[in-house]
This record gives structure tokens, sequence and C-alpha cells, in this order.
């Protein structure tokens, strides 16, 4: 098969800086990580084997090993700036039917996780050239836009959004809140939205909330 010899990853420039001393004494900081013009295709084959993982030469799941980076006890994070232009992206299963091709206009994002605190920030502006997941399938050029930032507070079992706003086929969706998780959970969700129609709101809440007798903008 012609496509088992395409590269996962080809990139015109990719820049990293970071501080190797910190990163002998196990925290990762990265000041800047730039990404510029080319694409990424992530493919699944008939055999549920990945073109990444053939690449590697390793199965990236395996059952009954769960790993989680942010339980390393002395573990910290900092991605200062995490930077993406004009990348293609492109993801078939072959094993499900699915796929999706997208193109990155720009993404910019910051990551940072010390102790039981981890904040993230993200800013995207993205078009979708064609989605068919599941039930979901989109054929027509569609712009998409992500702005926000969280913080997750593992020590008090909360995530609070701090800002949020979405734009995506008429859809404009603004939002800051919380949750709490543990023994009583609780969410405090403030939005305001405005679209041509509440179908896209409704996939997107998967049926949580019945959206459809809200008043529109």
């Amino acid at each position: 098969d012609p496509e088992e010899q395409l590269p996962f990853l080809q990139l015109d420039e990719l820049y990293v800086s970071m501080n190797l001393v910190e990163l002998l004494r196990g925290e990762v900081r990265v000041n800047q990580l730039r990404l510029v013009e080319g694409y990424a295709h992530y493919r699944i084959f008939e055999d549920s084997i990945s073109n990444l993982e053939r690449a590697l030469g390793i199965r990236l799941a395996q059952e009954g090993v769960v790993s989680d980076p942010a339980e390393s006890p002395g573990m910290s994070i900092d991605l200062k700036k995490i930077e993406v232009n004009n990348v293609a992206l492109r993801f078939d299963d072959r094993m499900e039917s699915n796929s999706a091709s997208l193109n990155v206009k720009h993404l910019e994002s910051r990551f940072k996780s010390v102790d039981e605190v981890i904040e993230a920030g993200l800013v995207l502006d993205m078009d979708i050239q064609d989605l068919n997941l599941s039930s979901l399938e989109l054929s027509n050029r569609r712009g998409f836009q992500v702005e926000g930032a969280v913080l997750v507070d593992r020590r008090q079992n909360m995530v609070e959004m701090r800002q949020g706003s979405i734009q995506w086929a008429g859809l404009e969706l603004n939002s800051r809140g919380s949750f709490f998780y543990g023994d009583s959970s609780r969410i405090d969700l403030e939005f305001q939205a405005s679209n041509e129609g509440l179908e896209i709101l409704n996939f997107i809440f998967l049926g949580v909330l019945d959206l459809d007798g809200l008043e529109q903008i």
C-alpha cells in the first residue's frame, strides 16, 4: 500500500527552545515550540495499528497499562508558547470508516502543570474541510475559531473556565464558569449564544441540555 510509506508528519519549519538543565532535573520547560507550513496525516489501518505506531515501532495503547504524566512525583511542565501556522491535518480510520480534514491557519497555546494545579490557554483559527465521524458529517468548508483559558486545581477538585468563546457555522458561544467534582459535584456555567439554528448547540452538549426552547439572540 503506497499510503503506508507516506510520512506521518512533514514540516517546512520546526523550532524548539527549551532549558536542558531543568529538563535533567525532571522539569519540562519549553520557551517556544513552533510548527510552520506542512501537514500531519494520522491513519488507522484495518489491523487497528496506526501509521504513527508503525513509524515508532511501538503500540501507543496497551491493555492494563495506564499512565498519567501528571501523577509523576516532582514532575512539572511549563510550555510557555506553542505556535502552529498553516498546517494541514488529516485523519483516516479504515476500521470505523471515519475521516476528517482540517487546516490549522493559526494556533497559539500554553500549558503549565505544577504540583496539583494545571493552567492552559488556547487561541485557534482553522478551517474544517470535511468531517465524517459517526453521526456527524460535514462536506462544506467551514471556519472554526476558539479562544479560552482553563484552570484545573486537583487540591480543590475544581475546573474553572476563565474565559471561552467558539465561533462555528453561524454559532457564536461565549462562556465561563466552574465545575466542582468529587463527593458532591456542582456546575456553575454562564454562557451567551447566538446562532441561526440551535442544532449545533444540541450536538455540542450531546443531549445533556435541551436547548430547543432557548430564545435566540
